[in-house]
């Protein structure tokens, strides 16, 4: 923190600039002595030299009508907002970058919330499975007194379609959260809307048979590929119910809506 003192005239008008090295302040009014003298006024001046900080960051999956975000949100606003240049994302499963021209980014009306969204050119404007990195370079953002980020800041996360309890396997479980839900509208990710549209249908069970049985392994120091199972799915009790030991993976439109018809 910085504190400036400053001793100022009377009568002058009002003026203050901070810039993290230097302030100035002048006050309006007059005081006199008896004998015509102009008195100096002080004023204290107190800001802080540091730059904006991230305090919290999320990535947002499971909020509709809101798609996947990652959201930023800093300890002050930051003047001129965030640019799509000043970040990084990249997919450590498969080290490839994620070009800046697939996300935008919006900040709130207080300007201390940045919220990175994806564009269309991504199926259902989600990230691609696999495990993420988010970097905030250093100095890409400032507050409104100039100073910048002082450090870069990174943010781990993943995205993995059709995981609906977020376990980082695509099973039987979250078949189930898809079929108690089947046909329903107003419903999230966690209850099975794996394609961000708020109602569960055939959509979201052809994404869920196209990753059933697969497994995200968490981050590694070297980059991996999404580890998918080559086990057939585990037979079930043969009673009738959506359950069966017919394999999901494959299934066509038809027989995926014969298979769930039941249930709605």
């Amino acid at each position: 923190m910085i504190v400036a003192a400053l001793g100022v005239s009377s009568g002058a008008r009002t003026r203050a600039r901070a810039r993290g090295r230097a302030a100035s302040l002048i006050s309006p009014g007059k005081r006199g002595h008896g004998d015509g003298s102009r008195q100096t006024l002080e004023r204290r001046v107190c800001f802080s030299a540091a730059g904006p900080v991230v305090t919290d960051a999320q990535f947002v999956f499971d909020a509709f009508p809101t798609r996947q975000t990652v959201t930023l949100a800093f300890n002050e606003p930051v003047a001129d907002g965030l640019r799509e240049a000043g970040v990084t994302l990249r997919n450590l499963s498969t080290n490839a970058a994620v070009q800046s021209n697939v996300f935008g980014i919006d900040v709130d009306a207080a300007g201390d919330v940045a919220s990175i969204r994806f564009d269309g050119s991504v199926p259902f404007h989600a990230l691609p499975d696999g495990n993420y990195r988010l970097t905030l370079a250093a100095g890409s953002v400032s507050d409104a007194a100039g100073n910048p980020l002082a450090a870069d800041f990174t943010f781990d996360f993943f995205a993995f379609g059709a995981d609906a309890n977020r376990d980082r396997a695509v099973d039987l479980t979250d078949f189930a959260t898809l079929a108690a839900n089947f046909n329903k509208e107003g419903r999230t990710f966690s209850q099975g809307d794996f394609s961000y549209d708020g109602k569960v249908d055939l959509t979201d069970f052809t994404v869920l048979a196209a990753n059933f049985n697969a497994k995200l392994p968490a981050p590694t120091s070297t980059t991996m590929a999404v580890a998918r199972a080559t086990a057939a799915p585990p037979a079930a009790p043969q009673n009738g119910s959506v359950f069966t030991d017919a394999p999901l993976i494959g299934m066509d439109a038809n027989s995926a809506g014969d298979r769930l018809g039941g249930l709605v």
